[in-house]
């Protein structure tokens, strides 16, 4: 049974107090579920006004497997 597996079968009450595995920062297939299942359907914050003060100022970040531009405009 994978980890994933394991962890969505534990008891609401069971979950809480517990600690995250180790193996949730390094597992390619909980990042993939993670990502699939969460990351790519939330906002995402990349930065702050301030980073960009100037129109055509831009920054990129790494967010996952994506980059993503953020440019400021007029």
């Amino acid at each position: 049974m994978s980890e994933i597996r394991e962890v969505e079968s534990w008891p609401e009450q069971e979950t809480r107090g517990h600690t995250i595995p180790g193996s949730r920062y390094t597992s390619e297939e909980f990042f993939q579920q993670e990502w699939d299942g969460m990351w790519t359907k939330v906002w995402l914050l990349l930065g702050r006004e301030a980073e960009l003060p100037e129109p055509g100022d831009w920054q990129m970040e790494e967010v996952g497997p994506e980059e993503i531009l953020m440019v400021r405009q007029k």
